[in-house]
């Protein structure tokens, strides 16, 4: 199952082994966060270890292992319920093989009342917050302004080395975003399955709701670049000049420091705050907005095209409004009867939301934590890539074709081959070919899986039949927007054309990257997400309407006229008069 979310393009061999450490990390930690043994940990190990696959480039869950390690989380949840959350209708098998011998959720909920505390300690323990995991994130903060504060290129391979394994040591320490997204979804599941219970007519509007409003850390770059876009659009005669300019000019005009004080002042506040912010983030070989401003001024020319610039501190009153109207609707529905058993049940969904929001708040928190993380690692690696560079034994970006293990056993004399430009040289032009190939979602693999020893499932393989979609959620707004589609593969086309005014923006999955330009469209259409996924949960802060699940989305192409119908959860393709109006 394809890892849309966290890798949305074909990723480089460094990353693919850097993930593959943090996601063995991920999971590790996530059964320590819920009392697994260690002889569990080393059963489970090679499992762990066998998490990701890739396969042209593109990295997928290999879902027999994922079963193996969600099998040892200890049977105190709903573990159906949450891998479906967590990876999808595609994962209907895998939950279906998860073995549960425990209670629901429900019946610890329930159980608050009258029963022994070691049950409430069971729920503490699921939901309760870890102080333990919250002061070694705050640590890693501290750190984080340490590592930034050294010049890398001034160090010796041997110490660049050491900063890596300190680096991936954080990884083993952190507990917390394994415990926080397993909450998350358990929450939102449980939230779910309570209003379904009194028999809502849209149970997924009132929750997502009940969800958005949050002071979102992701929200706070975007913010500074309207505000940006504001300070230029009033002076004239800079947003003429800005307007009018390229981007290649706009870069030079920035590094000449040609721009006046206010300005770069902001914009350096920026680069100070999120400089290390880009799209698809977690890329190692990817820079972030500080080193690669291009893709910020792309995002600045975008707003000033508006008729009217974006204005953030309306989107989130909004927001605030909607979420007010969802939670009177809730003390409706469940204050109906005024029974004790209602008030109970009041009691528990207030409850539940609450940890709800708290951890999709901490989950945005740590997402900016591993992206930075993720920063620090790409840089290091850039550092010793100019380092081997100088001693003429590969180019400075050939380290990205080259694994972690392989550098560091060159550095340190374990290397199988002194020959590792070959061998990056020969990964590079394989993965130079990745971009071009399609992939799916999901594969069904068998046998020696590189020998063609897969197939993409059969839901993947397209269809010819008009793209109309029925998804399984959509932002708290009930419109029906119409407008020309602007179909977008991978962030860096945003600045290219391919989104007009007031367009739809389409794409085949989540990235996080996209959000910067969620204030310009009327609406977001996803062929793959989850509705708790970043950008989808970004996108609902916005106020506009978001379509995740829309598997056969890629075919439109821009332009196509498309109407979202947000109160029904659907996706049409409005026919045309013009000769090549629809497809």
């Amino acid at each position: 199952h394809v890892i849309g979310d966290w890798y949305p393009q074909a990723t480089t061999p460094l990353t693919f082994s850097f993930a593959q450490k943090m996601v063995a990390s991920h999971y590790r930690n996530l059964l320590r966060a819920f009392g697994a043994q260690e002889d569990a940990l080393f059963q489970c190990r090679h499992d762990l270890k066998g998490l990701l696959g890739r396969i042209d480039g593109h990295l997928y869950y290999n879902l027999a292992s994922l079963k193996a390690v969600m099998d040892k989380v200890p049977p105190i949840t709903d573990k159906d319920a949450i891998i479906n959350e967590l990876f999808g209708e595609l994962a209907k098998e895998l939950s279906s093989q998860t073995t549960d011998h425990g209670p629901k959720l429900m019946g610890y909920l329930k159980s608050l009342w009258g029963k022994s505390t070691h049950q409430v300690r069971s729920l503490y323990k699921i939901f309760g917050s870890d102080t333990a995991a919250t002061c070694h994130q705050g640590e890693f903060k501290k750190k984080y302004q340490q590592y930034r504060a050294l010049d890398f290129d001034e160090l010796s391979l041997t110490e660049l080395t050491r900063i890596y394994r300190q680096l991936e040591g954080q990884l083993e320490q952190w507990r917390m975003p394994a415990k926080t997204e397993y909450c998350l979804k358990l929450g939102y599941s449980q939230l779910l399955k309570m209003v379904r219970h009194k028999k809502h007519n849209n149970p997924q509007r009132l929750v997502a709701s009940l969800l958005v409003g949050e002071k979102l850390e992701s929200l706070e770059p975007i913010k500074i670049i309207s505000h940006i876009a504001h300070k230029i659009s009033e002076d004239k005669k800079l947003s003429l000049f800005v307007e009018e300019a390229s981007i290649d000019e706009l870069v030079a005009w920035w590094a000449e420091r040609a721009a006046p004080y206010d300005l770069e002042r902001e914009m350096g506040r920026l680069f100070y705050l999120y400089g290390e912010r880009r799209p698809n983030e977690l890329e190692l070989a990817k820079t972030g907005l500080k080193q690669e401003p291009r893709l910020l001024f792309g995002i600045i020319k975008r707003y000033l095209a508006q008729e009217k610039l974006p204005d953030m501190s309306k989107r989130r009153q909004q927001a605030l409004d909607r979420r007010k109207r969802a939670e009177k609707e809730v003390r409706e529905l469940f204050g109906a009867s005024r029974s004790h058993w209602a008030l109970r049940e009041i009691t528990i969904f207030e409850w539940l939301l609450q940890k709800t929001r708290a951890n999709i708040f901490s989950r945005d928190e740590q997402r900016l934590s591993l992206a930075r993380l993720n920063g620090l690692v790409g840089d290091v690696f850039r550092a010793i890539g100019r380092k081997l560079e100088e001693k003429n034994i590969i180019c400075a970006n050939d380290c990205f074709y080259l694994s972690v293990d392989e550098i560091l056993a060159f550095i340190e004399g374990r290397a199988l081959t002194a020959n590792i430009g070959a061998v990056a040289s020969i990964r590079r032009d394989e993965f130079e070919d990745f971009p071009k190939r399609n992939i799916s979602s999901r594969l069904n693999t068998f046998g020696l899986i590189y020998g063609n020893g897969w197939q993409a499932n059969k839901i993947e393989k397209g269809s010819q039949e008009q793209p109309t979609e029925e998804v399984r959620d959509f932002a708290a707004q009930a419109d029906s927007i119409k407008g020309a589609a602007g179909s977008v593969l991978r962030v860096s086309e945003c600045g290219k054309g391919w989104l007009s005014d007031n367009d739809i923006l389409v794409s085949r999955r989540a990235d996080p990257g996209l959000a910067y330009f969620y204030p310009t469209v009327k609406a977001l259409v996803f062929a793959r997400g989850t509705a708790l996924s970043h950008a989808v949960v970004i996108g609902r802060e916005f106020g506009i309407p978001v379509l995740w699940g829309a598997k056969r989305a890629h075919m439109l192409e821009g332009g196509n006229s498309v109407e979202v119908d947000g109160a029904n959860g659907l996706l049409r393709l409005i026919e045309s008069d013009e000769p090549n109006g629809s497809k």
